[in-house]
């Protein structure tokens, strides 16, 4: 739950700090909040016990399940390092607890209209009017 979360955080960061997407990947609103489904699947087998393999995709090109390989920049490395630095030294229900904060990205999806609503797309859209509001308020 905590690669997820924070996983989801940088995604966030990046989007809200730089106008830059980092992944294609959907993310969607389950109970424990924001998840990429890519995520959860390739380290389920964990548990909360340490991860110790690499993410899959799936291949198209071979059709098989391949170890994911990302590259990534200076800039990028430098967000991952802030993001590490903000949200490491929390555990997996304070980062829970992060990302279900009222008007949150998660919160708008999972209440929307008051209903919840399981497997949701959390959009960029959504992402920026939850901090287009927060930023109002402030």
């Amino acid at each position: 739950m905590a690669l997820n979360k924070i996983i989801y955080f940088i995604v966030e960061k990046a989007l809200i700090e730089r106008g830059e997407l980092l992944t294609a990947a959907k993310i969607e609103a389950w109970e424990h909040g924001p998840v990429f489904r890519e995520i959860y699947h390739s380290f389920k087998c964990h548990g909360d016990g340490p991860i110790t393999s690499r993410a899959h995709k799936f291949d198209s090109a071979t059709r098989s399940m391949v170890e994911a390989k990302e590259l990534f920049g200076h800039d990028d490395e430098e967000l991952f390092d802030e993001a590490l630095d903000s949200y490491l030294h929390l555990t997996a229900s304070q980062l829970r607890a992060l990302s279900h904060q009222s008007g949150s990205p998660w919160h708008r999806v999972w209440w929307h209209e008051g209903r919840f609503n399981p497997g949701m797309e959390i959009s960029i859209e959504t992402i920026h009017e939850s901090f287009s509001q927060e930023a109002k308020q402030s």
